[in-house]
C-alpha cells in the first residue's frame, strides 16, 4: 500500500469515525459512554504495532544507550557491550 492510498484510507475512516462520534454524543449519557469506550479501544488498538517494525538494538549496560547489535563498544560512552 502506497503512502498516498494509506493517507486517503485514514482520511475516509477519520471522516466516518467523526460522524459516528457526533451521533453517539448526541444520544446523551449512553452515547457518551459508548463514544469514550470506542475512543479508548481505538487508542489501545493503534498502540499494538508490529514487533518486527523496530530495528534490532542492544542497550549498553553502563549508560543504557541503544547500539547496533553487532557493536562491541557503546557509541555513547565507549564502554564494552
Amino acid at each position: 500500500m502506497t503512502e498516498g492510498s494509506r493517507l486517503i484510507l485514514y482520511l475516509l475512516f477519520g471522516i466516518v469515525g467523526f460522524v459516528i462520534l457526533l451521533v453517539l454524543l448526541s444520544l446523551g449519557p449512553l452515547g457518551w459512554f459508548l463514544a469514550a469506550f470506542l475512543i479508548i479501544a481505538a487508542i489501545a488498538y493503534s498502540g499494538r504495532g508490529d514487533d518486527d517494525a523496530r530495528p534490532d538494538r542492544t542497550n549498553c549496560a553502563a549508560c543504557g544507550a541503544p547500539n547496533p547489535p553487532d557493536s562491541e563498544t557503546c557509541k555513547h560512552c565507549g564502554s564494552a557491550i
